[in-house]
């Protein structure tokens, strides 16, 4: 009875997260795998929430982060700058507190340069300042927890050498010491889906850690039929067959204030597709003056809803929103390792019995159930929706188990 018993044991140990999880990547950091991103914990991170405007409106997040982390958002894209006239350097000290601000409120932070926007000779510029040394320094504390997204739409039109220039900037950042995952936009104002969709594979070929999460700023209907429902899908479809992270990087309801209709952006199809399809996506923008704005300038609080039906819909009534989908893993909560999809000790609750079969108690919720082995290391994900109970059968080895959901079957080995 000795494989039964290691095999109760398996079943415990992975259900309870009681095991070590060991960082997967190596490096302690985020990381992606196929077109999945995960936390150094091995659980699977669907990107949900916001961009902000940071460096020159709330510096230190003290008015976006705190509100934009009650709708459950788990990323924030910072607006971010090396220096503009009254201040030509911003100082790497003012970057380590809207870090850890950011960290703070429970959300990934991912720092952005907007100096290269529409301009792709201002790439080099970003890459100055990222590897400054008192900027490194800062991002390598932060590493752990953090997403770095280069450039802004770097590029005005399809631009060539795309491939080229971002193997060497990664490089570049490879070889300073940071490991995070980077984040790639497209070209041409950063609308250009194809780019990123067909040439991130050979981008993520190239970078020693294969970890590149590309991004797609879903705008402009009027003049390239973006944002419209079958843009949405001709993106995610290719980006899912060609294994890449893809995100939504921006969108909003629309690509101007000035024509609402013609100009319309399909963003409520776009995030249910968005979700059926484990797609992250970060809308724009938390706080503003105009028709993007979530939540009012004046206001600026989580409740003060703007530019209906936007605002309160892609934070919190929409049923595809971010408070509805949003996820955060025990990582991001708190910086420890924990399954995703174990309940609480009193909830998991398990028959005496267990021999060859064993059936959990209670619902779970979660989408990602983690299997461990004994010494922690993840051994395969386990996606559905939302399921009532799973049934879990001993198949001829210790290491296979037949995993079923919903009348549906997948084997895990």
């Amino acid at each position: 009875m000795a494989h039964i018993r290691f095999f109760a044991i398996f079943v415990i140990a992975a259900m309870s997260g009681i095991c070590p999880c060991p960082a997967q990547n190596g490096y302690g950091t985020f990381y992606v795998e196929g077109r999945y991103l995960y936390d150094p914990c091995g659980n699977r991170v669907i990107i949900r929430g916001a961009n902000a405007m940071i460096v020159f409106w709330d510096r230190n997040g003290e008015k976006n982060y705190p509100e934009l982390a009650q709708t459950g958002a788990n990323c924030c894209r910072i607006f971010w700058k090396t220096g503009h006239t009254p201040e030509p350097v911003i100082p790497a000290a003012d970057l380590d507190e809207t870090l850890t601000n950011c960290r703070a409120n429970k959300m990934i932070p991912m720092p952005s340069l907007w100096d290269a926007t529409g301009k792709w000779e201002n790439l080099d510029t970003c890459m100055d300042y990222w590897l400054r040394d008192d900027v490194m320094a800062v991002l390598k504390k932060h590493q752990k927890h953090l997403l770095l997204n280069i450039a802004n739409e770097a590029g005005n039109t399809v631009m060539d050498g795309y491939v080229d220039k971002y193997v060497s900037l990664v490089k570049q950042l490879r070889d300073a010491g940071l490991h995070c995952p980077i984040v790639i936009d497209a070209d041409r104002w950063g609308r250009e889906w194809q780019t990123v969709v067909n040439k991130g594979p050979s981008i993520l070929e190239q970078d020693p850690d294969k970890n590149l999460i590309f991004s797609w700023h879903n705008w402009d209907p009027y003049h390239y039929r973006n944002g419209t429902k079958v843009r949405i899908k001709e993106a995610v479809d290719q980006s899912i067959e060609n294994n890449i992270c893809f995100i939504f990087g921006e969108f909003g309801p629309s690509e101007g204030c000035g024509n609402p209709v013609e100009k319309r952006v399909e963003w409520e199809y776009m995030i249910e597709y968005a979700d059926k399809n484990d797609i992250g996506w970060l809308a724009w923008v938390w706080r503003w003056r105009d028709c993007h704005a979530v939540v009012s300038m004046d206001n600026d609080a989580y409740g003060s809803w703007a530019n209906a039906p936007w605002g309160e819909g892609v934070a919190v009534s929409n049923p595809y929103s971010i408070q509805n989908t949003a996820k955060r893993t025990s990582y991001i909560e708190n910086g420890t390792c924990k399954a995703v999809g174990t309940q609480t000790p009193a909830e998991r609750t398990m028959p005496e019995n267990i021999a060859l079969l064993s059936t959990v108690s209670k619902p779970i919720e979660e989408e990602n159930i983690q299997w461990h082995d004994l010494s922690g290391r993840r051994v395969r994900t386990v996606h559905t929706r939302p399921f009532s109970g799973v049934l879990i059968r001993r198949r001829g080895t210790q290491k296979t188990l037949e995993v079923r959901m919903d009348n549906r079957k997948q084997i895990v080995k």
